[in-house]
């Protein structure tokens, strides 16, 4: 807290502290892509799940970057969604809530605004449970993440999406 009150005393939007964590650096540059991928209002709807583009962006056009991006968000993809249904499942609504938080991080980053829509009613959900409705929103969003893991796993992702 004291880091970060320095911090905006200095005039800086963001940091992230050594040693580099890489969930705190999606988080961060999510920050800044969120209003960057905010569609004008004469922007025709987008027929992709994500949009990569800003994101080769952001990472100075460096195609290896995208891919290990890409690559760790598909690896932890598992481990955050089991997390999530376990803390459900056990009423831990608080860590439930947390974990939503975090997963909206990445899927901002991407782009994958039907995702974070439905993350968000998870994350709303457990900061007021009603256990029956967060699983429902749980289970939506399973939907709209898997659609995410979809498009990102085919062969030729980078050129449909970012080129």
């Amino acid at each position: 807290e004291e880091v970060e009150r320095e911090r905006k005393e200095a005039g800086m939007d963001a940091f992230v502290v050594k040693s580099l964590d890489f969930d705190s650096l999606v988080a961060t540059l999510a920050g800044f892509e969120e209003t960057r991928n905010a569609p004008s209002a004469n922007e025709p709807p987008k027929q992709n799940v994500v949009r990569l583009r800003p994101v080769f962006e952001a990472v100075n056009k460096k195609r290896e970057t995208l891919e290990n991006l890409v690559k760790y968000f598909l690896g932890n993809a598992p481990i955050h969604l089991k997390s999530l249904k376990t803390a459900i499942e056990d009423r831990r609504f608080e860590e439930a809530r947390k974990t939503a938080h975090a997963m909206k991080s990445s899927l901002t980053y991407f782009g994958a605004r039907e995702a974070v829509e439905a993350v968000e009613a998870v994350e709303d959900a457990a900061a007021n449970p009603d256990a029956e409705d967060l699983e429902a929103r749980f289970e939506e969003f399973i939907e709209k993440h898997r659609a995410v893991e979809r498009e990102l796993s085919t062969s030729d992702w980078f050129e449909r999406l970012v080129l």
